[in-house]
């Protein structure tokens, strides 16, 4: 079994900004881990919540809202006007599996008008959302502010 813990130690390496995460009860969580180098980011996100999709959308720090990712976007990935719903792809081997991840790679990020400081997620299971405790959003940012 995956264990939260596990995962942060595992992406300690991957990571150049520190890993978040986040414990939605005592048994479901979400964990994840950027990595920029110059104006390009990836960012994963690790659940142990099986089925999930991710909802996400681009940030801008202190700005109004999030809004869908430019291209491309990961595979299993559906768009909206302001948001991206992407699945999870479960790796029953991944970190001593199962695990469910989504990977997300950025380019040209903070240079001309694209000016993306982060993603904004939730995750979801049908009828059932996934938030932060205050019932906002979760934030991953590329940088270290």
């Amino acid at each position: 079994m995956v264990t939260r813990d596990k995962v942060m130690n595992d992406y300690t390496e991957f990571a150049t900004i520190p890993i978040g995460y986040h414990n939605f009860n005592k048994d479901q969580w979400v964990v994840w881990a950027v990595r920029r180098v110059g104006v390009e980011a990836e960012v994963h996100i690790i659940t142990n919540i099986k089925d999930a999709i991710l909802r996400w959308g681009v940030v801008q720090r202190g700005g109004p809202g999030w809004w869908c990712p430019p291209e491309p976007q990961p595979l299993h990935t559906i768009t909206a006007d302001s948001y991206a719903d992407t699945r999870f792809v479960t790796d029953e081997l991944l970190l001593g599996g199962p695990a469910h991840m989504v990977q997300i790679r950025l380019f040209n990020i903070g240079i001309l008008d694209q000016r993306i400081d982060g993603i904004a997620f939730v995750l979801h299971r049908g009828d059932t959302w996934f938030k932060s405790q205050d019932g906002g959003d979760l934030y991953a940012y590329f940088d270290k502010k």
